[in-house]
């Protein structure tokens, strides 16, 4: 139990990583390739890629941190995360 939550404390994002991201030397194109993984056509992972980036790069309503993140990337503060229970 111990490692289990030692593991879901550190896959927490920091709050401030979205100050970090216009530092990276990251681009659209490798956002790109993951959304491809996960399923979506060239045309759909590039595009999302980008809306991605373009939120990330003005947060609506002064949001912040994760919940910018995740807004970001068209999920909630409620989908996947650390708040989820792993194994039964």
């Amino acid at each position: 139990v111990r490692s289990q939550r030692e593991l879901l404390d550190a896959s927490i994002p920091d709050p401030d990583a979205h100050q970090a991201v216009p530092d990276l030397d990251v681009d659209a194109n490798e956002l790109a390739l993951v959304f491809r993984a996960r399923g979506e056509s060239e045309e759909e992972a590039e595009r999302h890629a980008r809306q991605v980036f373009a939120r990330l790069a003005k947060p609506a309503n002064g949001e912040s941190g994760t919940i910018a993140v995740r807004a970001a990337l068209g999920g909630s503060p409620e989908s996947d995360g650390a708040g989820d229970q792993v194994g039964t």
